[in-house]
């Protein structure tokens, strides 16, 4: 309460004093935080990544070709909740090389669970076909999963096409439950079916699923990325959509691999980011990243190991926000967003592309993260974390996954937590311009009321 009054009192004094009549959210644009690893690690590299609460609080969960996490043998997929790592009954294994592509979560009715597929054939012990569900304490099967040929699920999304909310899984597959479907398959919690034929190809390849809902600029539908040449006999390349009923091209697609898709909405409406191994979307120049407005595709500048040389890749996309409102995060094999230098992952505000420190790599090149995503609540302020095949990130060693921790806006002293001990910082520091100011809570240069007020804006986060 006392340090409530104080920051009151100082704002009172500095408006009346100084004339400060609002005070700024803003926390200047360039991302500024931290890299560190996750606990002990993965021994391998890590391919999906998402939060899920199994009863005891939200976690991180990652899964990829590693058989352990923090040093303890786990078989694919792990749990960390903040202080360590933990395995799911065993996980998943295979009479080869076992992998998990991605994890989802979805409701079938009988509560939130957490959803793999990949390639495996059991999980946890039980009989599956490279999809299972792990409620939080045991594995399950879908039936009878994946089939056909050299089976294999790469993505998971959940959708709602009227019918209610659905899982879909994408891969590499022709049966799913027995039933023909093109790489490509609904499981409403009871059943698998097909969507209209599926994806054409040789072979056909789904790598990554996305969905809006109804109340999107997009509207309800789920979007399908990965290789082929059609989607239910209608000619489309490597992308498409699907609205529940019927399947629809993306104008002419894009011209290669589709490996990562996410809705983000830039201020100008909702719209899809893909991901990939393009270097064209329709016929707009776009190397490695691309946005789709539900009309017409545009460029953001694209990934490159050098600018209009030598073409970047983009895997993974997700949108989180560092304390300076929602931005999209782009990672894959690249040294340069547009003309910035970002190795291996970047931010997109909007209108501009920001690095996040020193980015991740392997052996001093630029990394392979193949997954990223938004954390939970288990740590103030929420990280941004990544996994994948590299070893160190922000020049700090990692075993393929880090956590990229947004700095808390006015924190100047660096100890996690906005409070008295920060203000004397700004205080004793204002007036100062030029740059290398203590107090610059903005990033503009200056210790002045901008500062101030952004660091008022936070008081007390981070704080016990």
């Amino acid at each position: 309460m006392e340090a409530t009054r104080l920051a009151r009192n100082v704002t009172a004094v500095l408006a009346f004093v100084m004339g400060l009549t609002g005070i700024p959210q803003a926390f200047g644009d360039e991302p500024r935080g931290e890299w560190s690893g996750v606990g002990a690690g993965l021994s391998d590299a890590g391919l999906a990544l998402t939060v899920f609460d199994d009863g005891s609080g939200e976690a991180l969960y990652a899964a990829g070709a590693f058989i352990e996490a923090g040093g303890n043998t786990v078989n694919c997929v792990a749990k960390w909740d903040g202080t360590e790592w933990s395995d799911l009954n065993g996980g998943v294994t295979a009479a080869t090389q076992a992998f998990i592509s991605a994890l989802a979560v979805f409701n079938d009715g009988t509560g939130d669970a957490l959803y793999a597929c990949g390639y495996f054939d059991e999980a946890g012990g039980v009989p599956v076909s490279h999809i299972a569900k792990w409620n939080g304490a045991e594995w399950s099967a879908l039936g009878s999963g994946l089939s056909g040929g050299f089976a294999q699920g790469f993505a998971l999304a959940v959708f709602d096409d009227g019918n209610g909310r659905a899982l879909y899984a994408g891969g590499f597959f022709t049966h799913a439950g027995g039933i023909p479907a093109n790489s490509i398959a609904k499981w409403d919690g009871q059943q698998w079916s097909a969507l209209a034929g599926g994806l054409g190809g040789s072979p056909p390849q789904a790598n990554v699923l996305a969905a809006s809902d109804a109340d999107s600029d997009l509207g309800a539908a789920l979007w399908v990325g990965g290789v082929f040449q059609s989607a239910g006999g209608v000619e489309a390349y490597n992308i498409a959509k699907w609205d529940g009923s019927e399947w629809s091209a993306l104008g002419d697609g894009v011209d290669s691999d589709v490996y990562g898709l996410t809705i983000f909405d830039d201020a100008s409406g909702d719209a899809l980011y893909v991901a990939g191994e393009f270097t064209t979307a329709g016929d707009v120049d776009a190397v490695g990243v691309a946005k789709w407005d539900g009309s017409e595709w545009s460029s953001i500048g694209g990934l490159w190991f050098e600018p209009d040389v030598e073409p970047g890749v983009g895997y993974a996309l997700t949108v989180f926000d560092d304390g300076t409102g929602p931005a999209l995060y782009v990672s894959g094999v690249f040294a340069m967003a547009a003309d910035v230098e970002a190795l291996s992952i970047a931010k997109w505000d909007g209108s501009e592309w920001w690095a996040l420190g020193e980015g991740i790599t392997f052996e001093g090149e630029p990394g392979e993260p193949y997954a990223v995503t938004a954390g939970g609540t288990w740590t103030s302020p929420a990280a941004l974390y990544a996994s994948g095949d590299f070893d160190a990130a922000g020049g700090v060693s990692v075993d393929f996954i880090a956590a990229w921790t947004p700095a808390i806006p006015g924190d100047l002293n660096g100890d996690g937590c906005v409070d008295q001990a920060d203000l004397g910082i700004l205080l004793a520091d204002w007036g100062c311009s030029g740059g290398e100011c203590p107090g610059d809570c903005d990033g503009d240069g200056d210790t002045d009321q901008s500062d101030l007020g952004v660091l008022l804006t936070h008081w007390g986060e981070g704080c016990p």
